[in-house]
């Protein structure tokens, strides 16, 4: 299981911008700040269905341009430039995302092999020994309680040991069985910083997955803004 918190989106409006750039046709561009045409939310015929699955608003979402509202000129170029394929749909990487990310280790492995994610995350080399683990520390199933338990209980021994010992050497030491007694399923927290195009490469190679990790992670990418709308170019 994983868990997704603090998202950022931003970069619409410069991605619009230049994906007519090859065209010279920023005449065209029907693109607002919506708070250019409406004073409030509650003016805003888009934004009251917002909540309830509706993806043309992203008012909620973070951006020092203010708050987009994309054109049906922009977004019909948009589809057409992703369904021309990763050559064409360049102005998906100018649409960043940020978010802070908590996976197990297996799941971060996999998600290793995408050079457009950078990320930071948690040390298990520092923060490992600060406290005890708990069940849930681990993504784990029913079918492996038993043994989570444990080595979570062995870890949380060496732990205990670790904060008693004195001398560096001997510390060190506890530290590095430990980091080796780590399953793959103890979660690590990540904050990441990736665009749209990475997202929806990912979104397509993943697609059943028979890890339900992936399945989660595609169910929010499918979320972001206009990303449902995207997606349908590739479908």
């Amino acid at each position: 299981m994983i868990e997704i918190k603090n998202i950022n989106v931003f970069g619409f409006e410069a991605a619009i911008r230049g994906m007519r750039n090859p065209y010279m046709s920023h005449e065209k561009s029907d693109s607002v700040h919506c708070e250019d045409i409406y004073p409030s939310c509650s003016n805003c015929p888009i934004f009251k269905d917002f909540g309830k699955g509706h993806s043309y608003c992203i008012s909620n979402v973070s951006s020092n341009t203010g708050k987009i509202v994309i054109g049906k000129n922009d977004l019909e170029l948009c589809k057409k430039l992703i369904k021309g394929g990763s050559e064409h749909r360049k102005f998906l990487r100018m649409i960043h995302v940020q978010a802070d990310v908590t996976a197990p280790r297996y799941w971060w492995a996999e998600m290793d092999k995408y050079k457009y994610v950078e990320a930071n995350s948690s040390s298990t080399m520092h923060l490992i020994t600060k406290r005890e683990l708990t069940l849930d520390d681990f993504s784990y199933s029913m079918a492996s309680y038993d043994t989570i338990k444990y080595v979570m209980d062995e870890i949380n021994c060496k732990i205990q040991l670790h904060n008693q010992v004195s001398g560096k050497e001997s510390k060190d030491a506890i530290l590095r069985a430990i980091k080796r007694m780590l399953p793959e399923s103890y979660k690590q927290l990540r904050t990441i910083d990736t665009n749209y195009e990475c997202l929806l490469t990912i979104w397509q190679q993943r697609r059943g997955h028979r890890l339900i990790e992936w399945t989660e992670f595609r169910f929010w990418i499918a979320s972001l803004p206009y990303m449902s709308e995207f997606l349908e170019a590739v479908e």
